[in-house]
């Protein structure tokens, strides 16, 4: 009986040693990639219905009646309670009438969303966008705010127990919305709106709107919202590129800013494919690879991930983690798509400032290259931010470039204590553009921190989406009456957190660090732009 137990015992230790070497060569394999995951409700019992209130009495200037249809999706959970309101907000395409459908394009989202536990709304716009009979269109978006509160009107309605407009619904809302939980999520053009219907709220004394997402959207004026506000820009818009980004930027130089921020761009995506309504045709003259352009379906379904991820944390209350999460490795992908994400929490601190006076602080040793200039618009500097290519931009920049495995950037660090951070960001990008990075590979380099003792730990950053090689081109543009000859960047290089958690350095002192290190130890060659370093909470 021994003999037996002793064998088995032999038998269960190289079975365990076995799924452990097997455990190690998966990580090993995988170590380069962290996934976001979200897992998705079931929705195949939620409809999202159609509605139709006849037209809003809303007149032009010359007090004559516009032509604005109450209609538009909702969709609701099944079971009873309060439940946070979603609106999402539908942008521009070409429609013949001021009747086309064109919110209906998000019926999935709702659909989804609702089986996550919103009610959820989506109505008509268009009057916002199109003049139609020579009515003339709304200024400063007036139009479009009034139907907002009309519909919201509608709601409360509902809410109250009001048959006839749960009728209409086709859903009975009695008691199911919370309206001091609201969630704006604006598509092209209605990103713009959204932001503009948060400020008119504020004027009127009301704070019922508690975050926005951005999806691929125009930007309206600021000062911005100062919720918590998420931003998905792709790599093939082709209509608004540079506005979420842009956006994004301005929000971290704000001071006063008490809400985070978040960014995500999503790789091979188009700024149709959101919404069913649309449709997408690249242009012949963009000659970027489209092989891996995301389909329709795809689109979609990592708009239904990250909606729903997103409202966890901001409207349900959940732990922030992935990439709102600052204590963990920015992830390289979410939900399976290949993303460069950043994240923006009031309270990060500077530790680098990025100025030609500042630059002197620096040393680059060995192969390595430090040059300092602003992005100004029709340059002859290929790199391309979005946001940072609008002719009003000021983004300092640093570009380190290096040819050898010898290249040195020492930053001293006016900040010592590292302790009560959770982690150290840099905002960074590869210049595609640049042949000293090569084609369609990763760029990598040590980070070493130093402290006042003189010890050091290096670290590779292991997940560095930030880090990706961008795909495009250049096209030379003639001299002509209004400018000079000059080159441009067909494609985005965006600016990217670079997120490293301050746990990994545990055999240094955090409390004492006198000095950040770049080693260009990784790569025979490469340039990278460098927008700033952070500790983040």
């Amino acid at each position: 009986m021994k003999k037996i137990i002793a064998l088995l015992l032999c038998i269960s230790i190289i079975t365990a040693l076995a799924a452990c070497n097997s455990g190690n060569s998966s990580e090993k394999n995988n170590k380069n990639k962290l996934d976001m995951p979200f897992k998705l409700a079931d929705s195949s019992k939620i409809k999202a219905h159609e509605f139709n209130f006849g037209e809003s009495d809303l007149k032009n200037h010359a007090g004559e009646a516009v032509p604005c249809p109450l209609d538009g999706i909702i969709a609701a959970p099944n079971d009873s309670g309060k439940h946070p309101l979603v609106v999402i907000l539908h942008g521009v395409a070409p429609i013949k009438t001021v009747y086309d459908k064109i919110y209906s394009g998000f019926d999935y989202l709702a659909e989804q969303l609702a089986a996550q536990g919103y009610v959820v709304m989506s109505f008509n716009l268009n009057i916002e966008y199109y003049d139609f009979d020579n009515k003339g269109e709304s200024s400063n978006l007036e139009w479009g705010y009034a139907l907002f509160k009309q519909q919201m009107a509608l709601l409360e309605k509902a809410n109250a127990g009001d048959s006839a407009v749960n009728s209409q619904y086709g859903i009975d809302l009695s008691g199911k919305i919370d309206f001091e939980n609201v969630h704006l999520m604006g598509h092209s053009r209605g990103g713009e709106l959204a932001d503009a219907f948060i400020q008119m709220e504020k004027k009127e004394g009301l704070s019922r709107i508690k975050s926005l997402v951005c999806i691929e959207a125009a930007a309206y004026y600021p000062p911005h919202p100062d919720i918590p506000i998420g931003f998905i820009i792709g790599e093939f818009d082709g209509d608004v590129p540079e506005e979420g980004q842009a956006v994004f930027d301005d929000l971290q130089k704000d001071p006063n800013r008490t809400a985070p921020a978040s960014i995500v761009f999503l790789r091979s995506a188009n700024h149709a494919y959101f919404n069913r309504t649309f449709t997408w045709e690249h242009e012949e003259k963009d000659k970027r690879d489209m092989s891996s352009l995301l389909t329709r379906e795809k689109q979609e379904d990592f708009l239904k991930h990250y909606a729903s991820a997103f409202l966890s944390v901001y409207a349900k209350g959940e732990a922030p983690f992935g990439i709102w999460d600052n204590k963990q490795w920015q992830p390289d992908t979410m939900f399976g798509f290949a993303v460069t994400a950043s994240n923006y929490v009031p309270g990060r601190q500077s530790i680098l400032e990025v100025s030609e006076a500042a630059k002197a602080k620096l040393t680059a040793n060995g192969k390595a290259e430090l040059k300092f200039f602003i992005k100004k618009a029709n340059d002859n500097v290929l790199f391309t931010h979005p946001g940072a290519t609008m002719s009003d931009s000021t983004l300092p920049l640093y570009n380190i470039s290096w040819s050898g495995k010898d290249g040195i950037l020492s930053i001293p660090c006016e900040t010592n204590d590292f302790s009560s951070s959770s982690s150290i960001s840099l905002y960074v990008a590869v210049d595609s553009s640049d042949k000293l990075n090569a084609k369609d590979k990763q760029q990598s380099f040590t980070l070493t921190l130093k402290d006042k003792s003189g010890k050091t730990q290096d670290i590779i950053p292991q997940h560095a989406s930030a880090l990706s090689y961008y795909p495009g081109y250049a096209t030379h543009l003639e001299a002509d009456e209004f400018a000079p000859a000059y080159d441009i960047w067909n494609g985005f290089m965006p600016l990217g957190e670079l997120r490293i958690p301050l746990t990994v350095f545990d055999k240094i002192d955090l409390k004492n660090i006198s000095e950040i290190t770049l080693n260009f130890n990784q790569t025979d060659s490469g340039s990278v732009m460098l927008s700033g370093v952070y500790l983040d909470k």
